[in-house]
């Protein structure tokens, strides 16, 4: 056992910013001393008194999060989204009962996309990520120079077969008067994904699903749930319930220009005689029987109309934050929002970006710009459709009108002025 004293015998140390401090042994009656700084004492204590304080902030933070999240007001409104959740699932599984009977209630471990084994003990999986819209965006492209990378894959039917939009409740595509067919079945889908035979490499690799109509496709919902006023779950919400760690990715442009792009690819009417003047009537027509829509109804509602909304001059496309939103509310930093204008100039740094938010490792610079050097843009616009010029100026001034304040919310949502377009 041993004192420690501080000495007052050396009193010259004391004039020099240092203090004595000494050790006496009580057996022999001998002490030892040194010198120790002041500065250096007082920073130390600093230190400590600071380090206690945080320690201090900390728990009390923690004891006044546990008590806020235990008043009956954050309990009810966690047990509410709880509630909310499971209730949509429950709407999914009633839609699609082959999800229920399909799916695992759990997904392995270690792999990269959501997969299990089935009562065969085949492989299945399901994409991980998805680039979810928007048509005549670059999308096609987008998704080519995406799958370049070692380790992110296309499934092995192609960018897009709209399983969750369309054949999951057996619509054939975006016309209504196709109706309804045999739906197609969760292993259909995961065949299309991965083919029918056997492939553990899916595992590993990030699937990417390109199809376009999941961001804003939800037709037909009217006619299954007729007695709601509004779709009693988004497509955001059943692909962040049956799978939730999912990575979103939207690429869109001037929505203006989609538009029109939209309309000379996709019109049905006419669609070896559309004209500029054909194109501007029609913006009329969608334009006033959108506004009605507003007049009386919310802009969600308006969007995801499957009555009022045209499938020649899609205008409702292009109101982006209708959809946006939802997947930004469901996703969180989970969503990536790129536009095609600067993917355009600035092409590599969008794909740099888009790999790093997937979360695959950077490719080498040199062996990313040979291969944008040596390919060309995909889906472009046909000879014919640039033969018939650009829009009329009169309708492109009607449309930015027309889009400006939503393209503002979308800005304001993001916080990024580049979606001001």
């Amino acid at each position: 056992y041993t004192t420690l004293f501080r000495s007052n015998e050396y009193k010259s140390y004391l004039s020099s910013g240092t203090e004595v401090w000494c050790i006496l042994h009580p057996t022999v009656h001998l002490h030892t001393c040194s010198r120790l700084d002041l500065q250096l004492l007082m920073t130390f204590r600093k230190r400590v008194l600071v380090f206690i304080i945080l320690v201090v902030v900390i728990v009390v933070c923690a004891l006044l999060r546990r008590h806020l999240l235990s008043t009956p007001h954050a309990v009810a409104s966690l047990q509410q989204k709880q509630q909310h959740q499971h209730s949509i699932r429950e709407l999914i599984y009633k839609e699609t009962p082959d999800l229920e009977k399909t799916l695992p209630q759990q997904f392995l471990p270690n792999t990269t996309n959501p997969c299990w084994y089935d009562d065969y003990n085949r492989l299945r999986c399901l994409p991980k990520i998805f680039l979810a819209g928007m048509p005549k965006c670059g999308s096609t492209d987008l998704f080519i120079k995406l799958i370049w990378h070692p380790d992110i894959i296309s499934p092995f039917g192609g960018k897009e077969n709209h399983y969750w939009t369309r054949t999951r409740i057996g619509r054939s595509g975006i016309h209504l008067v196709e109706g309804f067919q045999k739906p197609l079945s969760l292993n259909e889908h995961v065949d299309f994904v991965l083919g029918t035979t056997e492939n553990e490499g899916y595992k590993n690799k990030y699937i990417i699903d390109g199809t376009q109509s999941l961001a804003w496709d939800h037709k037909t919902w009217e006619q299954r749930y007729p007695n709601s006023s509004f779709p009693p779950f988004t497509n955001a919400q059943l692909i962040k319930t049956l799978l939730p760690d999912s990575k979103i990715l939207f690429i869109v442009r001037n929505p203006t220009e989609r538009l029109y792009s939209d309309f000379l690819y996709f019109g049905t009417v006419f669609k070896k005689n559309r004209t500029v003047e054909m194109f501007h009537k029609m913006v009329q027509e969608e334009i006033a029987s959108f506004q009605d829509c507003r007049e009386t109804h919310s802009l969600e509602t308006c969007c995801y109309s499957s009555e009022r909304n045209s499938a020649e001059v899609r205008l409702f496309v292009g109101v982006y934050i209708c959809f946006v939103k939802d997947w930004f509310y469901n996703f969180g930093d989970q969503l990536l929002v790129v536009t095609l204008e600067d993917y355009s100039i600035h092409e590599m740094t969008t794909l740099l970006k888009i790999y790093s938010f997937i979360g695959v490792r950077q490719p080498k610079i040199e062996h990313l710009r040979e291969y944008l050097d040596h390919t060309k843009a995909r889906n472009t616009r046909k000879k014919s459709d640039v033969l018939k010029g650009d829009m009329l100026p009169e309708t492109k001034e009607l449309l930015n009108d027309f889009y400006a304040p939503f393209n503002k919310q979308l800005s304001l949502l993001l916080k990024d002025t580049r979606f001001l377009f």
